[in-house]
């Protein structure tokens, strides 16, 4: 299952640090909650808020009686242009036995998937998106990704 999504926009916040970024790259918060909006008005329930790791930022949706974790964060200067890309992944939120054991991609429900895909693919601001299974992607396959999930 792919389950990690790469795609480029220039209407995000890529150059100018925040005094509340944690790190001075911690870019993404304004994605972060224009993805939620663009979740939220696929009917899910979604955080009021996003979360900030020190690489970027993350936010829940519910759906289907299970909790997603989005997380997504800014990768600059990886095209021939010079133009970043944001990187995201979906994470079913699991007890601390089910993160530990088996594929953390299997449990995860498709229409979850659909659904960041169709926020993504439906907006004017993003282009190139392409969807990896997570281990290409964490093995530097990207070349392998995919225009769908």
């Amino acid at each position: 299952m792919r389950s990690v999504v790469t795609f480029r926009s220039s209407s995000f916040n890529t150059t100018e640090p925040e005094d509340h970024f944690i790190n001075p790259c911690c870019y993404g918060d304004d994605l972060c909650r224009w993805l939620m909006d663009h979740v939220r008005a696929r009917g899910m329930q979604v955080d009021d808020k996003p979360g900030q790791e020190d690489f970027g930022w993350y936010f829940m949706f519910d759906r289907a009686g299970k909790r997603y974790c989005v997380v997504l964060g800014y990768r600059p200067g990886s095209s021939p242009d010079g133009e970043g890309k944001w990187i995201a992944w979906l994470e079913l939120r699991r007890g601390c036995l089910g993160g530990w054991f088996g594929d953390p991609d299997r449990a995860i429900d498709p229409g979850a998937i659909q659904v960041l895909h169709s926020a993504l693919s439906g907006a004017a601001e993003i282009r190139d998106v392409n969807w990896h299974r997570r281990s290409d992607f964490d093995c530097g396959r990207e070349d392998e990704g995919s225009a769908v999930p």
